[in-house]
């Protein structure tokens, strides 16, 4: 029993065959296999693999490429207007006196308002060109 490892001596003990069976998998008409290995959309990624002396190691595993392209994201349409007050109204937003930046649909709202009017890009640009 000295040249026996412990899977072979355990097997004796139970009565049970631990013979290794290989057999060549490129015979197999059944086998399910994958292209993945052969493909050109594959990376490379690390993985964990038992070396010879017992210790793990990090080797390599095949991994898809994300297929994902960024979709850009839809432009919302933004309108400038100018408060000359600081105002908050429940259920439109909230107004710093100044320019801001709101969509149309409450820009329409604000524009109902005396101290709130329209601002047109030039003036918008010069007003932050000298800060």
């Amino acid at each position: 029993m000295a040249g026996k490892t412990k899977t072979e001596s355990v097997a004796a003990e139970n009565n049970i065959n631990s013979a290794l069976i290989k057999e060549d998998a490129s015979q197999d008409e059944n086998m399910i296999g994958s292209s993945l290995d052969n493909s050109p959309t594959v990376k490379k990624t690390p993985a964990l693999k038992p070396s010879d002396k017992g210790v793990i190691s990090s080797g390599s595993a095949s991994m898809p490429k994300s297929s994902k392209k960024s979709e850009p994201k839809p432009k919302i349409k933004k309108v400038a207007i100018l408060s000359t007050k600081n105002v908050n109204w429940l259920g439109v937003g909230t107004l710093g006196k100044g320019y801001n930046i709101v969509t149309p649909e409450q820009a329409e709202q604000w524009l109902t308002r005396s101290h709130v009017r329209e601002a047109t890009p030039e003036e918008v640009a010069e007003s932050f060109e000298g800060q």
